[in-house]
């Protein structure tokens, strides 16, 4: 069974992390994920990070115009691709603008139109929400299954009413909980690795230096750390286009040897275990994974109230700050967790099974609805 995903890219969003985690356990029962994606200008040439993976699994890459560069050109392409590859499915990653995918699906006499939401508490312009919505109801006219990461990006994308349509499922963020269980040997290893001393507190923050994560007021919020405990370190693991302007106001503070910027890393999951705290203040989430991953660490970890959903909470490690809070405000609380969480550090890997994140058992769901 062959399976077409359509996704903006396959470098470093959690789609592409989400997408290879599910391949990863059932590329072996006998279904065939190819991808379609967009040409992407931030990638200056380079192939996305995840498409080799992809490939060395059995998938073939399909490669398009991107749709500000011509709409009709794009369309074109896709469907060309959908026509030649006789697939039993497509599942498509662009929120509302899925749809002109679905709609394509659909004429084409695809059985199985998959539209996925990732993302909630997404503001818009008078003018972007109304085609938002044309492009919404298209969706639940022509695809036949509306799945979302989290009951909030359901409604966000399909409405109250839509997430209780037969057709509405979540697909958790799931993942390889193993990778992810708390070792003290490495904890050591890696802040040895990374030149952290012992008395050190170290708070992550990882994801896209990009508008959505807010990298710039995390960088408030750490200063504001700092000037309260000065035995302190902030690791920032990813790239983006605010990358110069983050590393700015690093260097306005004097904070240089205090910031580290690793860039794109492949051991998130170790990453984690050398720190104190993870910090990631986002404007909106659908879910957002590395919340979970770094609860299932045991990390202490801290998320925007109003823009990331409740059900990225799975143990009480995790607590809400609301946006309206000051970078101060937000330092004071961090500490003031991290200092009576003085139970020795575990992994809760039996709350995160129950709350539907071990990949091993997710995967059945979503295989489920390709079959069907």
């Amino acid at each position: 069974m062959k399976v077409l995903h359509i996704v903006a890219g396959l470098d470093t969003g959690g789609v592409a992390m989400l997408l290879y985690q599910y391949y990863s356990v059932i590329y072996t029962r006998g279904v065939v994920f190819d991808f379609v994606v967009h040409e992407d200008s931030k990638l200056e040439g380079r192939r996305g990070r995840f498409e080799s993976k992809f490939e060395e699994l059995g998938s073939t890459i399909y490669r398009v115009s991107p749709k500000k560069e011509g709409l009709s050109k794009n369309l074109k392409q896709v469907e060309e691709i959908m026509v030649s590859g006789s697939y039993a499915a497509v599942h498509v990653h662009n929120e509302e603008t899925s749809a002109l995918y679905t709609m394509m699906a659909k004429r084409l006499g695809i059985p199985t139109r998959i539209v996925h939401a990732h993302y909630a508490y997404k503001k818009y312009s008078f003018q972007r929400k109304i085609y938002s919505n044309i492009m919404k109801m298209l969706i639940k006219y022509s695809a036949t299954n509306w799945l979302a990461c989290s009951q909030d990006a359901g409604i966000a994308m399909y409405g109250e009413k839509g997430i209780q349509s037969p057709k509405f499922k979540v697909i958790h963020n799931a993942m390889d909980l193993s990778k992810f269980e708390f070792s003290s040997s490495i904890r050591c290893q890696v802040r040895e690795e990374l030149g952290i001393e012992d008395n050190e507190f170290v708070i992550i923050d990882v994801g896209r230096l990009t508008y959505q994560k807010n990298p710039q007021f995390m960088i408030e919020v750490f200063h504001s750390i700092y000037e309260k405990r000065h035995q302190s370190k902030l690791l920032m693991v990813g790239i983006g286009e605010l990358e110069d302007d983050t590393k700015d106001i690093v260097a306005k503070y004097g904070m240089e040897d205090k910031v580290v910027f690793l860039g794109m890393r492949n051991d998130v999951n170790l990453l984690l275990q050398a720190a104190d705290a993870f910090v990631l203040p986002s404007r909106f989430e659908g879910l957002g994974i590395v919340y979970v991953e770094a609860q299932a660490t045991g990390l202490p970890t801290f998320a925007t109230k109003e823009n990331v959903p409740a059900e990225a909470k799975v143990c009480d490690n995790l607590e809400f700050i609301s946006e309206k809070c000051t970078a101060d405000e937000w330092a004071d609380m961090i500490l003031r967790k991290v200092v009576d969480n003085k139970d020795s550090r575990h992994s809760p890997l039996q709350e995160l099974v129950k709350a539907h994140f071990d990949i091993n058992r997710e995967a059945d769901a979503l295989l489920e609805i390709y079959k069907k």
